[in-house]
């Protein structure tokens, strides 16, 4: 339809002003212009293919997590050692070191970690520093994400945000539990099939030797597939 209507305006113009165009011209111009719109519609065509692809294989196929494999059982093993343990608090947090942070017990949906009231840990109120219960309770959710992407590949995991609520003083041995264990696995492999961040709300529960509640910290996990 364009392509024709600019063809009898130019054709009019040049009538007006005396002249012709020739029939030869005329078939020129107008498959010329055909040519011209039927290439911008194969164009958006292609765009719009491209787009429909794109948006329909950004899932990628990832492996599920397995529990059995040899990654995965030398990082429980690892995490459950004293000695392996105690060289990771060296070399990467001294700090939990210097507290007296244990691990109590750790398997692939849950851990727990414990931390003791001493002068190495209190604060002016006879009572654990809350910077001690926190590092603590990421310490425990920590372990499970570490065990979630074990033999995954290259995954940045990083926190992102924290909240921690303290509801009694801690004046003895206060042992954190984390069971999100099945939670942060499904974020790490949403992560890996979409190649975008995800997040996970990870909390654990800080609770004295006689089960009374003292303090839950929770902390947002974010990981993304490197590379």
């Amino acid at each position: 339809f364009f392509p024709l209507v600019f063809v009898q305006i130019h054709n009019q113009y040049l009538f007006r002003r005396g002249r012709n165009m020739p029939a030869a011209k005329v078939k020129k111009i107008w498959n010329f212009l055909v040519w011209t719109k039927n290439a911008s519609l194969q164009q958006v065509y292609y765009l719009w293919e491209k787009k429909e692809s794109m948006e329909t294989t950004t899932m990628r196929k990832v492996a599920p997590f397995d529990p059995g494999s040899a990654e995965v059982r030398r990082a429980v093993a690892n995490l459950n050692s004293r000695w392996s343990t105690w060289f990771f608090y060296l070399f990467k947090l001294p700090t939990l070191l210097f507290w007296g942070v244990r691990v109590r017990r750790v398997d692939v949906d849950s851990a727990e970690v414990e931390i003791p009231f001493g002068w190495r840990s209190q604060n002016p109120f006879r009572s654990t520093y809350f910077a001690a219960l926190s590092g603590t309770g990421e310490l425990a959710g920590g372990m499970l994400a570490m065990i979630a992407v074990a033999g995954r590949g290259p995954v940045s995991m990083l926190v992102t945000g924290m909240e921690a609520s303290f509801s009694k003083k801690a004046v003895g041995k206060t042992i954190f539990t984390c069971t999100d264990g099945p939670m942060i696995r499904s974020a790490v492999q949403e992560a890996l099939e979409t190649g975008e961040g995800r997040t996970v709300r990870v909390v654990s529960v800080g609770r004295q030797e006689d089960g009374h509640e003292v303090c839950r910290v929770a902390l947002t996990w974010s990981f993304k597939a490197k590379g």
